[in-house]
């Protein structure tokens, strides 16, 4: 009885589908994936709505940006990462930007940004997640001073 090789071809088709391998491996994950697609339907749907506090939250965005760059500059922090509007870090965990700083080894700090009036709400639902208050005609050096003291205060916690 002569064994015949197996070809590529062959082979490869026993493999198993990928689709059915990944769910194996992370359970839940697609049913993960199929809510947060639709939480991201129903937002999307409710920013039409609100045109003007978006553009609000935008310039809010910006001017920590800005901030973040300049403390990027002096060297206060190692960089920063801001998460793009509707992402998963965005809607599910309340997350507007990373920044990076060395305290003996690289850590990160997570926090969000929001108006005054907003700040109970966004405790309320992401109460892990410190949250900075920027007011519009609040300046630069404000804004740093705000981002350092959330450093400072990353760095007592540990």
């Amino acid at each position: 009885m002569s064994h015949r090789r197996r070809t590529q071809h062959e082979r490869l088709g026993e493999m198993i589908n990928k689709r059915v391998l990944w769910s194996r491996l992370f359970p839940g994950e697609e049913e993960i994936f199929t809510l947060f697609v639709r939480i991201r339907q129903k937002i999307k749907a409710r920013m039409v709505y609100q045109k003007k506090s978006q553009k609000i939250g935008v310039l809010r965005e910006e001017k920590v940006k800005e901030a973040l760059n300049d403390l990027k500059q002096k060297g206060e922090i190692h960089d920063f990462l801001p998460h793009g509007k509707l992402s998963y870090t965005d809607l599910i965990k309340g997350i507007d930007f990373i920044f990076v700083y060395i305290d003996g080894c690289y850590k990160t700090c997570r926090f969000s940004v929001t108006g005054e009036d907003w700040i109970q709400k966004h405790l309320q639902r992401h109460p892990e997640i410190p949250v900075l208050a920027i007011g519009l005609s609040e300046n630069q050096k404000s804004i740093e001073k705000k981002i350092l003291a959330l450093k400072n205060a990353e760095i007592k916690k540990q």
